[in-house]
């Protein structure tokens, strides 16, 4: 059995493919994650969500009791036992993915009629995936940058054009920044306490880390704030996080987990309006920011 590992999040994803197949290759973006490659020591605590792969020349076909949603590239359901059940029209190659209600197990069936070497079979099934994991959970991913200062977790939101690109790209460059993600985030409750993590779904792969911090803060980008730093009332990041989280809206219970988790992190963790203005000294305007939050009411 060939078998590939990653983790995400304190989550560690597990691939088995047959032998016989070279199907299996991570994309070198999440080369900062692959526990072979990286050398990352798995937690003591880490969780598992684990993938068999099955190559079919013709998917199964599988009986949906109950048809939870139906978009235009995948559709899901669940079966008598209360499993999901899904099915995937692009990008080809047609899959057909079984997942327990827990979301730790699943079987993968791939059609695979011309030989190919070197592709995922995931290809953004492990994004939906690890969204219903943390969505059991209370947890979830955010449309978001994520960075570490001084040891501490920070997220920046903003819709398209508000600057989170130009943001991210400026504060690589400074040493005492890590960038967890360009573009996602895993935000997890854990012992008591939020955690920000990087994950691979990224288009740069030097702009994502697999490392996780405590969240501090979380900035949501506005060029026409009137100054650097406003604070926001909870109600105020609540509803915006909303609009820029990964949630399963077709399993209401999990949807209600996650309003519940977003009601306490925002009497938990200050939301900020964050300005900042093209040619402005991004990594000291960033920088300020945080040293504000810090200081004591």
């Amino acid at each position: 059995m060939n078998v590939i590992k990653f983790i995400v999040g304190k989550v560690q994803f597990t691939i088995d493919c047959p032998d016989s197949s070279n199907l299996i290759s991570l994309p070198t973006i999440y080369q900062r994650f692959d526990i072979a490659t990286a050398g990352i020591k798995t937690p003591a605590d880490c969780d598992l969500i684990r993938f068999q792969i099955s190559l079919v020349q013709t998917l199964p076909a599988f009986p949906v009791v109950t048809k939870l949603t139906s978009e235009p590239s995948w559709q899901v359901g669940l079966d008598q036992a209360g499993n999901y059940l899904f099915s995937f029209n692009s990008p080809l190659p047609a899959r057909s993915l079984i997942m327990d209600p827990d979301f730790s197990s699943g079987k993968l069936y791939l059609q695979e009629t011309k030989p190919a070497e070197g592709r995922f079979p995931l290809n953004t099934l492990d994004i939906i995936v690890y969204s219903n994991w943390l969505a059991n959970r209370g947890d979830l991913l955010l449309h978001a940058s994520g960075m570490t200062i001084n040891g501490k977790g920070y997220a920046f939101v903003g819709r398209s054009g508000a600057g989170k690109s130009t943001l991210v790209a400026k504060l690589a460059e400074d040493c005492r920044i890590t960038v967890l993600g360009e573009d996602q985030v895993a935000l997890r409750y854990l012992n008591g306490a939020y955690w920000i993590f990087g994950t691979p779904w990224h288009l740069n792969m030097d702009m994502c880390s697999p490392i996780g911090v405590p969240l501090q803060g979380i900035f949501f980008l506005d060029r026409e704030a009137a100054d650097i730093l406003t604070p926001l009332q909870p109600h105020q990041g609540f509803t915006r996080l909303m609009q820029t989280s990964f949630i399963p809206y077709y399993r209401p219970p999990q949807v209600s987990l996650i309003m519940d988790n977003l009601e306490r992190l925002s009497r938990e963790i200050p939301f900020s309006l964050l300005a900042y203005r093209l040619g402005d000294d991004i990594i000291k305007t960033v920088l300020d920011a945080t040293n504000l939050l810090a200081k004591p009411n």
